[in-house]
């Protein structure tokens, strides 16, 4: 038993000594660990509507004086469980590979939602400096719900939004194992200061039982006098008691 309690306080004492010397050798190199504990995708509207899921495997990057640090470019999945780095002051950058790929979108994509987040922090020498990232989505998106039975008055439904030089057509899919999926996302345009804030325009085109087509159209910023908000599904709803549409 006596044995035992001896081992065991030598274990305890090693395991004790081995940290202090770690931490002893950040601090005569005057460097310090960074450990990233967590990198979340931060939900906020996009619980509105049923969407693809959002892929939550990001890419992170850590920067010094608005640059890439030191080639400290981890791939998704591939980030370790400790970064050495030098005391200072860094930028965390994380996004997800539609951050790249959106500036690629044409009129046949519907996009996915994006997501980017830079992140200050401060290294201090001689210990291990933990941060935390909630990555925001930093696009919105454009979908639509039709009344109960809609579709069983009206045929060739589609919605139509374009923003800036892209256009998106979204066909109403009558397949219930598709339904949700119908998202157009978008970047919000970067206008000069002064002029106007952007927005979105969107056309419903529907065909009666009598063949008569039927076209609306609104702006949301004229019809609401709201600004576009990064992290949002627009819902474009149709109104029975007013026989109008409407976008929240």
């Amino acid at each position: 038993m006596k044995r035992n309690l001896l081992y065991l306080c030598m274990m305890i004492f090693l395991l004790a000594s081995c940290q202090q010397d770690e931490l002893t050798d950040m601090a005569s190199n005057h460097v310090g660990y960074l450990s990233i504990q967590s990198v979340e995708a931060q939900v906020g509207a996009v619980e509105l509507v049923q969407s693809r899921a959002v892929d939550n495997d990001f890419i992170v990057e850590i920067h010094k004086d608005g640059a890439l640090y030191n080639s400290m470019k981890y791939e998704a999945g591939a980030v370790p469980e400790k970064i050495e780095l030098p005391a200072g002051q860094y930028q965390l950058v994380v996004y997800n590979d539609a951050y790249i790929t959106s500036a690629n979108w044409t009129n046949e994509d519907q996009g996915e939602p994006v997501y980017y987040l830079a992140k200050d922090f401060t290294m201090v020498e001689g210990q291990v400096n933990t941060v935390t990232a909630s990555v925001p989505m930093i696009n919105f998106g454009v979908t639509y719900t039709l009344p109960t039975n809609f579709d069983t008055h009206f045929t060739g439904i589609q919605l139509k939004v374009t923003v800036g030089n892209r256009v998106v057509i979204l066909a109403h899919n009558t397949d219930e194992s598709q339904m949700g999926e119908d998202v157009a996302y978008f970047m919000i345009p970067t206008v000069a200061e002064g002029e106007e804030a952007p927005t979105f325009q969107y056309w419903i085109t529907a065909t009666n039982a009598d063949g008569e087509e039927h076209n609306t159209s609104n702006t949301y910023k004229q019809s609401t006098g709201k600004d576009l908000a990064p992290g949002t599904i627009y819902n474009v709803t149709y109104q029975v008691a007013s026989r109008s549409w409407t976008c929240e």
